[in-house]
C-alpha cells in the first residue's frame, strides 16, 4: 500500500518511480546527461568514459555490481580499466559532490526537506558491509545525498590489516562509530548549504549519541527528531538544585547535588504509559492515516 503522510492541507503520496519498458530509452539519456554533467571532474577521458560504463552498469543485468561483471556486460568495458577508474584514477570528489548536492537541490529541494539518518540496510555480499548513508527526503522524492566507508571495529586491529590491504582500504581509515558518521555527514550538508534542510531524524542508535546529538542541537532552526530506547531515563519536570557545604581534608567545599527534592528519572517507555490517549496516537499503515479523521479515531 502507497505510504501517506500527512500535512496541514491533507494528505499526499510519496512519489513512486514506475518503469516501464518505453521508459528505458529515455533513461539511458537522462543518464548520459546526468554522467556530463561531471566530465569536467576528472584529469583524464579515459577514467571519465569508464565511469560512465560503471554508472551503466550499476542497474544492468550483473547480480554482483563490483568492476569485473559490469565491465564484462558493458559495451568496450575492460575490467582492469574499471578498477584503476575505481581506485587510482585522480578526480576531484569534493566537486563531484557539490554538483550532486545542486543537481539533488534543484530536483527535490524544499525547504522543509529532511535528512535521515540510519544503518546501511542494503544487502551486501561480503561478511562486513562497510557503508554508512545520509539520506534526503522531501515530497518530490528522496535521494542520498552522502555516505561514508566505515570499518567494523573488529576490523580495525592488526590482526585483519591484510584483509584491509587486499580490500584497498585507504590506510587513513580508522574505526569511527556510527552516530559520529552520521554527525559528520549531517553537518557537512547543512554548513555547506546547498541542499536546503529543516529537520534532522534518526534511529535510536544515534538518538543516544551525545556525539550526533551535540552537532544537530548547535543548529539554530533545525529541528531533530531522534528514535531513542525504551530503557531511556527521563524527567518530567527540571530537577531542583542547591548548594551544599562539605569537609574534605579539613577544607569546607561547596557542591551542587542534582535532583534535590525530586523524584529519581524513570523508563521514557514507562512514563509513555501514562500519558493520556487524548494526547498521543499511533500510525502503522496507511489506512490508519486515511481513517484518522476524527478525534475519537486519534
Amino acid at each position: 500500500m502507497l505510504p501517506q503522510i500527512r500535512q496541514e492541507e491533507g494528505l499526499y503520496p510519496v512519489p513512486q518511480f514506475p518503469v516501464e519498458k518505453t521508459d528505458i530509452e529515455e533513461f539511458t539519456d537522462e543518464l548520459k546527461g546526468f554522467h556530463g554533467a561531471f566530465a569536467d571532474c576528472f584529469s583524464r577521458s579515459g577514467p571519465r568514459e569508464n565511469f560512465g560504463r560503471y554508472m551503466t552498469g550499476q542497474p544492468g543485468q550483473p547480480e554482483r555490481k563490483s568492476t569485473e561483471p559490469i565491465a564484462f556486460h558493458t559495451e568496450g568495458g575492460d575490467p582492469g580499466c574499471m578498477r584503476y577508474m575505481i581506485s587510482d584514477a585522480l578526480r576531484n570528489e569534493e566537486k563531484m559532490l557539490r554538483k550532486y548536492h545542486e543537481s539533488v537541490n534543484e530536483d527535490m529541494g524544499e525547504p522543509d526537506g529532511m535528512l535521515i539518518s540510519d544503518e546501511s540496510g542494503f544487502p551486501g555480499k561480503g561478511e562486513d558491509p562497510a557503508g554508512v548513508s545520509a539520506a534526503y527526503a522531501s515530497s518530490k522524492g528522496y535521494a542520498f545525498p552522502d555516505k561514508r566507508l566505515s570499518v567494523p571495529e573488529v576490523r580495525s586491529d592488526d590482526e585483519h590489516r591484510k584483509k584491509r590491504e587486499k580490500t584497498e582500504f585507504p590506510a587513513d581509515l580508522t574505526f569511527m562509530t556510527e552516530p559520529r558518521l552520521a554527525a559528520e555527514m549531517s553537518e557537512g550538508i547543512m554548513k555547506e548549504g546547498i541542499v536546503p534542510v529543516r529537520s534532522v531524524t534518526a534511529d535510536s542508535v544515534c538518538g543516544g549519541s551525545g556525539d550526533f546529538l551535540s552537532v544537530v542541537g548547535t543548529y539554530v532552526g533545525i529541528r531533530y527528531s531522534v528514535q531513542i530506547t525504551p530503557d531511556t531515563l527521563c524527567r518530567l519536570r527540571q530537577p531542583g538544585t542547591g548548594t551544599e557545604t562539605y569537609r574534605y581534608r579539613k577544607e569546607n567545599r561547596s557542591e551542587i547535588p542534582v535532583a534535590r527534592g525530586e523524584k529519581s528519572p524513570v523508563r521514557v517507555d514507562l512514563s509513555a504509559k501514562g500519558i493520556h490517549d487524548v494526547f498521543r496516537y499511533r500510525r502503522t499503515e496507511a489506512k490508519d492515516l486515511l481513517t484518522a479523521d476524527s478525534p475519537k479515531d486519534r
